[in-house]
């Protein structure tokens, strides 16, 4: 059974930072659909396919952020099994909130 972490008060407004604390040790790729489809954002051992984006403390970090990063971002281990999910939504006034679903 998933353990769900409702984050209700954080926000992040268009072309703002949001931190996504993700990248656990266990963590081998995050992936979003963004686009419609499953694309792979970060890979450990790897650098992160956006040049808005960094890896750093465990975060997964996006700079700039805009209304097309509004998607659900998952978290995979090496197995391909889902570790995390974090489901980005957009608000009024670029006003953007997150739900985080971490896995067992």
């Amino acid at each position: 059974m998933p353990f769900c972490f409702f984050v209700d008060e954080i926000s992040v407004k268009t072309g703002d930072q949001l931190k996504l604390p993700v990248l656990l040790a266990s963590a081998d790729k995050v992936e979003t659909n963004s686009s419609g489809e499953w694309k792979e954002v970060w890979r450990r051992g790897h650098r992160v396919q956006s040049d808005r984006m960094t890896d750093t403390d465990g975060n997964l970090t996006i700079n700039n952020f805009m209304d097309s990063d509004a998607a659900t971002y998952r978290v995979l281990d090496s197995e391909e099994e889902v570790l995390i999910t974090v489901t980005v939504t957009d608000h009024e006034l670029g006003v953007l909130s997150f739900k985080l679903n971490l896995y067992d």
